[in-house]
């Protein structure tokens, strides 16, 4: 109902206390348990490094883990999506990607639109033209836990600082532009998921 929608502020959904603390953590939790799998010896999940930054898919670690650990993984993306879909009136966009990533020092992303890049000649599509949305929940703090690691988004004059348990989601244009500043101190960890309208390319293998 259009009603219950939380409001947009230039198109960017920002809900604090989305998730819980017990519910972060365990999503915390899950993430470390799986890094720790791997480091062990697991090769069955897809981990990929850079240098500072650790990018491990969802659906891998629920594999990996327990039920009950996987348990919040699939919860905490389902709400995440019936919020995306619910709030930006878009009750079609499909989940297509859905990643743990954790920014350490160093580490930064440039400047970009999920779903369009610049050129000398104006606006093309990009690697990922199918993006609708994309949807991410902070998994700690600004100030507590990392320094630095603000998504900006300049054509729109916003600028939001890591709050554990905050959900923002945004669509991926042009208008979108965004980036993430350079981790200063500590590490950022979010679960974010991308959206669709392909239905070619929907996340297939998780609980319905």
């Amino acid at each position: 109902m259009d009603h219950l929608r939380p409001a947009l502020d230039h198109d960017v959904l920002a809900i604090r206390d989305f998730a819980q603390p017990e519910e972060v953590l365990a999503l915390r939790a899950a993430f470390n348990a799986a890094i720790a799998a791997h480091q062990a010896g697991n090769t069955s999940l897809r981990v990929r490094k850079w240098s500072a930054r650790t990018e491990v898919p969802a659906k891998g670690i629920m594999q990996v883990l327990g039920q009950s650990q996987s348990r919040i993984i699939s919860t905490m993306r389902s709400r995440m999506v019936s919020m995306t879909r619910d709030s930006f009136a878009a009750p079609d966009i499909l989940p297509e990607w859905t990643l743990f990533t954790q920014m350490r020092v160093g580490d930064s992303i440039a400047l970009h639109a999920d779903a369009e890049r610049q050129t000398s000649d104006g606006w093309e599509v990009n690697h990922t033209p199918w993006r609708t949305h994309v949807g991410l929940l902070y998994l700690n703090s600004a100030g507590v836990d990392l320094q630095g690691g603000n998504l900006v988004l300049p054509e729109i004059n916003r600028t939001i600082f890591p709050s554990s348990g905050l959900f923002v989601a945004f669509p991926s244009g042009r208008k979108h532009l965004h980036q993430v500043t350079t981790i200063e101190s500590g590490s950022r960890l979010s679960f974010i998921v991308w959206f669709t309208r392909d239905a070619n390319r929907l996340e297939g293998g998780w609980p319905s």
